[in-house]
């Protein structure tokens, strides 16, 4: 042998030496779970929501490891799932402290959604700063997406997209709505829908002849609904997050508050609000954005196992949390990797198929998104608006 040979089989042999012990280093770090984690409110005031949420994320861990994990090309395998669940407290400086542990103490490979504008304006500094992407359920908040952040997605309709929505809907009843009452709950999202509704009515000629203001976590609307009741609208809108929008329209039916159309902002989606409602949910119309009967790729199986698995219908809330948890999955599968900023590559550039319909993000992690119209009909949710989805016709009062 020629000692170029002998060189060059020298150097043939380190270089296959190091390739077979960087693989072998690979293969003995490849983990064996992916963990996630995520914390949401289960108790406190936004526990009827947070739950729901929690619900949701709980079912999609079940789904993927019913499946064997999510592939991941690099590692050649199916890694299942395993969750870190922390309970926020409806606190949101509970929440953005618990997203720094899970990150920074926990260690977590991706996190899931928290719930809520508030805790996902706080919460996306925390996975901004680290890197982590981070799509919130039920976060709408314009302020969520005027940063410059690069690691939050838009899951649920901004306050923007409600009040163009509104708006839509009431023109197509120009002939029978001429005047509006609105009670508005005092919040972020409530806010933002208000200060982009209110000239949007205007512009299309709705005289709005009562517009009330009231504290979050207010349970007597007395002076409220005495004003509203007076201005004999057409229309009466509530606008509202949990927990305000149980006593309100509550107490609107039993103060007698008459109305062609009722509209809460959030009411027939959930069970809660049905059964506390009782009879007096009848004829009450809300756009939660995502209502059951929409018949999206795995919507059907999501709404059937959710009901089957917690003994009650999901609201917009749980479906937004799984949906996003499922562009979570697509994404790292599309990346083929565990790489956060190849995730977030692929989450920027892709378009992703959900039990709500397409999204695709701007750079600024907006997207456009389906408002879906539902009313109380005879106990059940139907479908009102837009026609092309709708599974039945509105029903107005008289």
């Amino acid at each position: 042998m020629s000692r170029r040979e002998w060189i060059v089989g020298l150097a043939l042999a380190i270089f296959a030496g190091m390739t077979f012990g960087s693989v072998a280093t690979a293969v003995a770090q490849a983990p064996t779970e992916l963990v996630v984690g995520y914390a949401v409110p289960l108790s406190g005031g936004l526990s009827v929501v947070g739950r729901l949420a929690d619900q949701a994320h709980r079912l999609w861990v079940e789904h993927v490891n019913a499946q064997g994990g999510i592939l991941v090309k690099e590692l050649g395998k199916k890694v299942p799932v395993r969750a870190i669940t922390y309970d926020s407290r409806s606190t949101t400086s509970d929440a953005q402290r618990l997203y720094e542990k899970l990150i920074a103490e926990d260690k977590v490979h991706f996190v899931l959604g928290a719930w809520g504008s508030a805790d996902a304006f706080a919460v996306s500094v925390v996975t901004e700063r680290h890197g982590y992407p981070f799509l919130p359920s039920a976060a709408s908040a314009e302020g969520i997406y005027q940063r410059g952040f690069k690691t939050v997605f838009q899951l649920s309709q901004r306050p923007s997209q409600t009040a163009e929505a509104i708006a839509e809907f009431l023109t197509t009843l120009k002939g029978q709505i001429k005047t509006v009452a609105i009670a508005q709950q005092n919040y972020v999202y409530t806010n933002d829908i208000m200060e982009a509704l209110e000239p949007k009515l205007k512009g299309a000629g709705f005289e709005i002849v009562a517009k009330e203001v009231f504290p979050r976590g207010s349970q007597e609307f007395t002076g409220v609904l005495t004003k509203v009741k007076a201005a004999q609208p057409d229309a009466f809108l509530v606008l509202a997050v949990p927990p305000d929008f149980f006593p309100l329209p509550q107490q609107a039916e039993t103060q007698g508050v008459k109305a062609k159309l009722k509209y809460s902002f959030l009411g027939p989606i959930f069970d809660a609000w049905m059964k506390a409602m009782g009879k007096g949910a009848e004829g009450w119309v809300d756009s939660p954005g995502w209502a059951p009967g929409l018949r999206f790729p795995g919507a059907e199986k999501f709404e059937k196992d959710f009901a089957a698995k917690f003994n009650i219908a999901p609201s917009h809330d749980a479906a937004w949390a799984y949906a996003g948890d499922d562009i979570l999955r697509q994404a790292i599968e599309k990346a083929g990797t565990l790489d956060r900023k190849k995730v977030l590559e692929v989450l920027h550039r892709e378009s992703f198929s959900t039990i709500n319909g397409t999204y695709k993000w701007d750079a600024s992690g907006r997207a456009e998104l389906l408002v879906a119209f539902t009313q109380a009909q005879g106990g059940k949710r139907v479908i009102i608006w837009p026609k092309s989805i709708a599974t039945g016709e509105l029903v107005l009062g008289k």
